[in-house]
């Protein structure tokens, strides 16, 4: 029985062994998962808790991303007190 194998199909089980496959889910489908969870009253107390941990951080996200293109495009970033006053002028706040 001859051992070796041809070079051509050699070639071709090692490019496909090598290739990567992103299977990183968007943060649609996390805050769908997520919600899922935390509403299902037979979910552990740990996956609750992750669950937490990652609409959290993406609130982060969009905090700072938020803030970072209102400090673009205001030169400066906006305070809460720079809130309350504009919504005062606007008659929103007393």
């Amino acid at each position: 029985m001859n051992n070796t194998i041809d070079v051509e199909k050699r070639n071709t089980v090692e490019e496909l062994a090598m290739k990567t496959i992103d299977m990183t889910p968007t943060w649609q489908t996390i805050v769908t998962m997520c919600c899922e969870v935390m509403t299902n009253p037979n979910a552990g107390r740990e996956a609750q808790e992750s669950c937490k941990e990652e609409l959290l951080g993406l609130a982060k996200i969009v905090d700072d991303q938020n803030a970072s293109i209102h400090e673009i495009y205001y030169g400066r970033k906006t305070t809460l007190g720079d809130i309350i006053e504009e919504e005062r002028k606007k008659g929103n706040l007393l």
